[in-house]
C-alpha cells in the first residue's frame, strides 16, 4: 500500500487539475456549470478547502448568500494556508463587502508560519484595505525582521504617518510624526536611502511637522539631487521659501524660472506675491539687495518689476508667436496696485487694448480679460467698447468675412455681455440682437468646411449666446415659449456640431424647464456622464427624472450611480496597495481624501435614498416591501447627525458657459445655499425612510412572535415585551426627529436662488416638500399610527382605550391632510389644462408634473405604512382568536377588565377608514393624471409658424464667388430643414410628457392593486 503522504499528493494533484476548467467557468460567468463540477469534486474530496472556497465564491456570484458564508466558515475553522485558497475565501469576502474578514483570513493562515514572506505581504495589504494603520505598521515591521530591505522599512514608516493624519490632532502628531523621522534619518545616516519616493517621503513627514528649513536643506543638498526636477518640486520649492517668509529668495528663484518659461501664470502669481511681500516689508530688504553674498538679485520695487517685465516682454517679442503670459501679467499687475496703477501704468483701456489686438481672434480672449473688466470705471466702459468695435471693424448689418474677425467679433460680443450691456436691453432690443446672433451664425457656417464631426465648430458660440439671450427674456416674462424657441436653434445646432458639450448641457437645462424627461435624457446620454462625474455633474439631471415622471429612468440612473460609488470605493483600495508596492507614497493620502469624498458625497447618499423610495414604487404586496425595507439598514446611519455633518458636495456649479456679468453669476454663496437646501431634503428623506425601516422590523420581529409562540401569546401577559423595545424606541426617535425638520421647514422656508443667475440649474426637491406642506405631514400621520399601533402591540393590555383614540385622531388628520394636498394638486393642474392662449401652452407643465409625482410619492409612502398597519392589525387580531378557552380562563384571573374583541373591532374600523382614504385619494390621483394627459394631447406642444425669430436671411442675396455659392446652398438645405426641425422637437417634447404621465397611471394603478390586496379584516 503507497504512504498517506503519497496519496495526498495525488489527491491534490488531481484536485488541480479538475480545477483548472472550474476557474475558466468561473471566470466567463458559467456559475452552474463550475457550481455543478465542485459539488462532484467536493464529494470525492471533502478536504479540499480550495474547492469548498471556489463553491462559496460561486454562490455568492449566483446570490446566494448566506450559503456562501455558511461554508466559509466550514473553511475558516480549517485555517487553510495554501495560496490558491487564500486567494479564493479573499475573493469571496471583498464580494461580500466584508474586506476586515481577509485580515481575519490571513493572520489564520500566518499561525501556521509566522515568518511566511508572502503571507505577511498580503496580510500587510489587507489591513491597507481597511485602513488599520497601527497593525500595517506592526505587518511592516514584521516583514522587515524576516527580510531586511528598504520597501518594508518605509511601509512601516508610512504606516506611523496615515497614524498621524488619521489621528488629526497635535498631541499625536507630536508622539508618531518624530518617530516617523527618526527612522528615516536612521537610514540617512546609515546611507541607505538610494530611491525618490523615500526621499519625498521624507520631505512630507518634515512638512506636516512644519520643519520647512529642514526640506530646504533637503532641497538644497545631496539628497535633493537625487529628486527629478519636476513641476511639483519647483511648486514646493517656492512654497517653502513662503513659508519660510523667504521673500527675496522666492522673488529670486521666480525671477529665473519666468526667464526660462515666460507662459506659467503661476510663477506671476507667485512673483508678485514676494514682490508685495518685499515692498511692504522694505527696511528688511534695503540692505541686502545687491549684496551678493546675500541672495542673488531680486525685485524690490515697482519699477523694478516694471523693467523686469520689460525684459520678457522682449524675450516674447523674439518668438514666432507670442505668449500670453507677459500680457496678462501686466493686467494683473495694475490690478494688484489697485488706486496706486495709474500713476506707474497709465490707464487701463491701453493694456487691454494691446491685449485684444494680438488675441482677440483667440477663444481664450474673454476668459483672459473678464478678471480685468472690473479695472474700468463705468465712464471708460463705453469708450473701451467703442475701440474694441473699430478693431472688429463690422458695420452695422455687415457678418464677418474672415474666420479671425468672426473671433474678434464674438469675443467683443462675450465682453460686452459681461460689462452689462445686454441687461440695459429692453425684450424688443434683446430679440433683435438674437435674430441678429442667428443670422451671423448661418452666414458663418462657411468657416467650418474644414471641421470634422468630432470637433467644435467655430461659429457654435453664437448659438450659445442667443441661448443666453432667451433665457434673459424668459427671466422678464416668465414666457416659456422662448425656451422653446432656443431649444429649436440649439437642436438645429447641436445636429451640425455632435461634439459640443456646451450646446448639450444647454439642451439638458432648458428641456427640463419644459419638463421634458424624454428629450433631457437625450441630451444627457449624448453627454456621456461616467465615473467621477456622476459625482460632480450628476446633479444636472439625476433627480429632475422622478420629478418629472420618469420613474423607470430615474431608477436606472440611481442604480448606476450608486453602483459606481460602491465599486469606486472598493477601487480606491486596490490603488492603495499599488502605491505601497510601488513606494508611491506621495499618492496614498491623496488617495485616501479621495475615499473620503467618495464616501461623504452628498450626491451618493441622496442616491442611495432616492433609489430606495423609488424601489418601492414597484412593490404591489408586503412581502416584496417588507424585502426591500428590511435591506435598508445602512439608512439610519446616512440619518444621522454625525453622518450629515461629514457630507461633502462635490458637484461642479461652473460647468454651464457663462458670459454673465459678475451680479448674475454663481457665488459660493449661492454654492453653499443650493448645498444646505439638499443636506435639510436628505436629513428629512432619510429620517423618513429610517422611520419604516424600524416599523418593518417591528412587524417582521412582531410576526416571527407570533408564529413561534402563540401559547405564550395566548396567556396575555402584561409584562411580557413581544417587541424589540429598540425598534420602537428608534421610531420614536425618528419620528421626533421628522416633527421638528417639519416645523423648521415651515418656520425657515428655503429660499431659491435667483433666475437671473444662470448657473443655478435647478432647485432642490425641498421646494416641492415646502410647496406641498400636507404631503409631509401625511407621512408623519402615517408614522405615529404605526408607533400608536406598535406601542398598543407591546403593551397588549391596556386599561383603557387610549391607543385607540389616538389612532381615531390620526386617522382624521390623514384625511384632512390628503383632501387639503388632493385641492391643491387639482388647483395647479386646472391652470394648465384650461389654457388659451397658444403662446402660454407649456407653462405650468413642469410644476404639474412635479405637483403629481409629490403626490405620487406620498401615496406610495402610504401604501407603504397601510401594509404594515393592516398587518400589525390583522396580527392583534391573529392573538385574541387564537385560543378562546385559554384566554376566558386567563380573563377570570386578571383583576383588571379587559375587551380585546372590542378593541380589535374599534381598531379595524378605524383603519378600514383609513384604507378608504388612500383608496379615494389614489382613484382622484389616477383622473387628475388621466385628465391631464388628455388636456395636454389636445392642446399639443408649439406652434411651429409662430416662432419669432428668423431662420435665415430674407434679403440675402447670391453672388458669383465660390463661398457666396457654398452659403447659398446651405440656406436652401436650412429652410426645409428647419421645418422638420421644429415638428420633431414638438413631438419629442409632447412624447416626454405622455410618456411620463403613463407611467403614472401605471404605477397609480399598481397601487391600487397593493390596497386592494390588502387583507380583508
Amino acid at each position: 500500500m503507497a504512504p498517506r503522504s503519497t496519496l495526498s499528493r495525488n489527491d491534490n494533484s488531481m484536485a488541480e487539475r479538475r480545477l483548472r476548467p472550474i476557474y475558466e467557468w468561473i471566470d466567463n460567468g458559467n456559475y452552474k456549470k463550475a457550481l455543478h463540477e465542485l459539488d462532484k469534486l467536493i464529494k470525492k474530496l471533502p478536504s479540499q478547502n480550495c474547492s469548498k472556497a471556489l463553491k462559496s465564491l460561486t454562490l455568492v456570484r449566483l446570490g446566494k448568500d448566506q450559503e456562501a458564508v455558511t461554508l466559509l466558515k466550514e473553511v475558516r475553522e480549517c485555517k487553510p494556508s495554501d495560496e490558491s485558497t487564500l486567494l479564493a475565501l479573499t475573493a469571496c469576502y471583498r464580494e461580500l463587502k466584508k474586506p476586515h474578514m481577509v485580515c481575519e483570513v490571513y493572520e489564520d493562515a500566518l499561525l501556521q508560519d509566522p515568518v511566511n514572506e508572502e503571507l505577511l505581504s498580503s496580510l500587510f495589504m489587507s489591513y491597507v484595505r481597511v485602513c488599520d494603520y497601527k497593525k500595517q505598521q506592526q505587518t511592516a515591521l514584521a516583514l522587515h525582521k524576516v527580510k531586511p530591505n528598504n520597501p518594508y522599512y518605509f511601509w512601516a514608516i508610512m504606516s506611523i504617518v496615515m497614524q498621524a493624519y488619521q489621528a488629526n490632532d497635535e498631541i499625536s502628531k507630536r508622539i508618531t510624526l518624530p518617530l516617523a523621522e527618526r527612522m528615516v534619518q536612521k537610514y540617512i545616516n546609515e546611507d541607505k536611502i538610494d530611491a525618490e519616493q523615500e526621499i519625498q517621503l521624507y520631505l512630507m513627514i518634515l512638512d506636516m511637522q512644519k520643519k520647512y528649513k529642514e526640506s530646504l536643506d533637503i532641497l538644497n543638498g545631496p539628497l535633493g539631487d537625487k529628486l527629478h526636477r519636476t513641476v511639483g518640486l519647483t511648486r514646493k520649492k517656492i512654497d517653502i521659501y513662503f513659508e519660510l517668509e523667504m521673500y527675496a529668495e522666492a522673488n529670486s528663484y521666480l525671477k529665473s524660472l519666468l526667464l526660462k518659461d515666460i507662459d506659467s501664470w503661476i510663477y506671476y502669481t507667485k512673483y508678485y506675491d514676494s514682490l508685495f511681500k518685499i515692498i511692504e516689508s522694505k527696511d528688511k530688504y534695503l540692505n541686502c539687495n545687491g549684496n551678493t553674498d546675500c541672495v542673488p538679485h531680486f525685485d524690490s520695487s515697482i519699477e523694478e518689476a516694471l523693467l523686469f517685465l520689460n525684459e520678457l516682454q522682449k524675450l516674447n517679442s523674439e518668438q514666432n508667436y507670442p505668449q500670453r503670459g507677459v500680457y496678462l501679467a501686466r493686467l494683473e499687475l495694475y490690478s494688484r496696485l489697485k488706486e496706486n496703477a495709474y500713476k506707474y501704468m497709465g490707464d487701463a483701456i491701453n493694456l487691454l487694448t494691446e491685449y485684444f489686438k494680438i488675441f482677440g481672434q483667440k477663444p481664450c480672449c474673454f476668459y483672459d480679460l473678464r478678471p480685468y473688466m472690473s479695472l474700468l470705471k463705468e465712464e471708460l466702459l463705453d469708450e473701451f467698447l467703442r475701440v474694441l468695435d473699430e478693431i472688429v471693424n463690422l458695420k452695422e448689418g455687415e457678418f464677418p468675412k474672415t474666420k479671425p474677425q468672426m473671433e474678434c467679433y464674438l469675443s467683443f460680443l462675450q465682453l460686452a455681455r459681461h460689462v452689462g450691456i445686454h441687461d440695459l436691453m429692453n425684450t424688443e432690443e434683446k430679440l433683435k440682437l438674437a435674430d441678429r446672433l442667428l443670422r451671423c451664425y448661418h452666414r458663418c457656417e462657411i468657416f467650418n468646411n474644414s471641421k470634422r464631426s468630432s470637433e467644435i465648430m467655430a461659429n457654435d458660440t453664437f448659438v450659445i449666446m442667443m441661448a443666453h439671450l432667451m433665457y434673459d427674456i424668459w427671466v422678464e416674462n416668465n414666457r416659456l415659449t422662448y425656451i422653446r424657441e432656443a431649444t429649436v436653434v440649439l437642436e438645429y445646432a447641436y445636429a451640425l456640431s455632435p461634439s459640443n458639450f456646451h450646446i448639450k448641457l444647454l439642451l439638458l437645462k432648458f428641456y427640463h424647464m419644459l419638463g421634458a424627461s424624454d428629450a433631457s435624457n437625450l441630451a444627457y446620454i449624448s453627454l456621456e456622464i461616467k465615473n467621477t462625474q456622476l459625482d460632480s455633474l450628476g446633479y444636472l439631471h439625476t433627480f429632475q427624472m422622478f420629478n418629472e415622471g420618469r420613474f423607470q429612468n430615474a431608477s436606472k440612473l440611481y442604480a448606476t450611480t450608486v453602483r459606481f460609488f460602491s465599486h469606486n470605493y472598493r477601487e480606491v483600495a486596490d490603488h492603495l496597495t499599488i502605491s505601497y508596492k510601488f513606494g508611491s507614497f506621495i499618492k496614498i493620502i491623496e488617495f485616501v481624501e479621495f475615499r473620503e469624498k467618495l464616501k461623504y458625497s452628498i450626491h451618493n447618499s441622496m442616491c442611495i435614498i432616492e433609489n430606495y423610495f423609488i424601489s418601492l414604487l414597484d412593490v404591489d404586496n408586503l412581502e416584496d416591501c417588507l424585502e426591500i425595507v428590511l435591506k435598508m439598514n445602512d439608512v439610519p446611519e446616512i440619518a444621522s447627525k454625525s453622518q450629515l455633518k461629514k457630507m461633502i458636495n462635490n458637484r461642479d456649479y461652473s460647468v454651464l458657459i457663462n458670459y454673465n456679468p459678475p451680479t448674475r453669476c454663481l457665488t459660493t454663496e449661492h454654492a453653499n445655499q443650493i448645498f444646505s437646501h439638499d443636506l435639510r431634503l436628505l436629513e428629512i428623506r432619510a429620517v423618513l425612510l429610517s422611520c419604516i425601516y424600524y416599523s418593518a422590523r417591528m412587524l417582521k420581529q412582531f410576526s416571527t412572535q407570533n408564529i413561534r409562540s402563540t401559547s405564550e401569546v395566548n396567556e396575555l401577559n402584561p409584562d411580557d415585551e413581544n417587541l424589540n423595545s429598540d425598534d420602537l424606541e428608534q421610531l420614536d426617535f425618528h419620528l421626533k426627529s421628522l416633527k421638528n425638520l417639519n416645523i423648521q421647514l415651515e418656520s425657515d422656508p428655503p429660499v431659491p436662488v435667483p433666475n437671473n443667475v444662470f448657473g443655478s440649474f435647478f432647485g432642490s426637491k425641498l421646494f416641492g416638500l415646502d410647496k406641498s406642506k400636507p404631503m409631509l405631514t401625511i407621512v408623519i400621520n402615517f408614522v405615529e399610527l404605526i408607533q400608536t399601533i406598535g406601542s398598543d402591540v407591546k403593551n397588549c393590555v391596556p386599561t383603557d382605550d387610549e391607543w385607540t383614540t389616538k389612532m381615531k385622531t390620526n386617522a382624521n388628520d390623514l384625511t384632512i391632510a390628503f383632501e387639503k394636498s388632493i385641492t391643491d394638486c387639482k388647483l395647479v393642474i386646472s391652470k394648465t389644462i384650461n389654457e388659451l392662449d397658444s403662446s402660454l401652452k407649456l407653462e405650468g407643465r413642469k410644476e404639474v408634473l412635479e405637483i403629481l409625482t409629490n403626490m405620487i410619492d406620498s401615496l406610495n409612502i402610504s401604501c407603504v405604512f397601510l401594509s404594515l398597519a393592516t398587518y400589525f392589525i390583522k396580527s392583534f387580531q391573529t392573538r385574541i382568536v387564537s385560543d378562546p378557552k385559554k384566554i376566558k380562563a386567563k380573563r377570570k384571573t386578571h383583576s383588571t377588565s379587559y375587551n380585546s374583541e372590542a378593541q380589535y373591532k374599534g381598531k379595524s374600523e378605524i383603519l378600514r377608514g383609513v384604507v378608504k382614504t388612500v383608496q379615494n385619494s389614489t382613484s382622484q390621483v389616477l383622473v387628475s393624471v388621466k385628465n391631464v394627459e388628455e388636456a395636454w394631447n389636445r392642446m399639443g406642444c408649439g406652434n411651429s409658424n409662430a416662432l419669432m425669430l428668423k431662420k435665415h436671411d430674407a434679403d440675402y442675396t447670391v453672388n458669383d464667388t465660390d463661398e457666396g455659392k457654398e452659403a447659398d446652398k446651405i440656406r436652401q438645405i436650412t429652410a426645409d430643414r428647419w421645418r422638420q426641425l421644429v415638428d420633431t422637437i414638438d413631438k419629442k417634447i409632447g412624447d416626454s410628457y405622455s410618456g411620463a404621465l403613463d407611467e403614472m397611471v401605471k404605477i397609480l394603478i399598481k397601487k391600487q392593486t397593493q390596497i386592494n390586496k390588502l387583507p380583508v379584516f
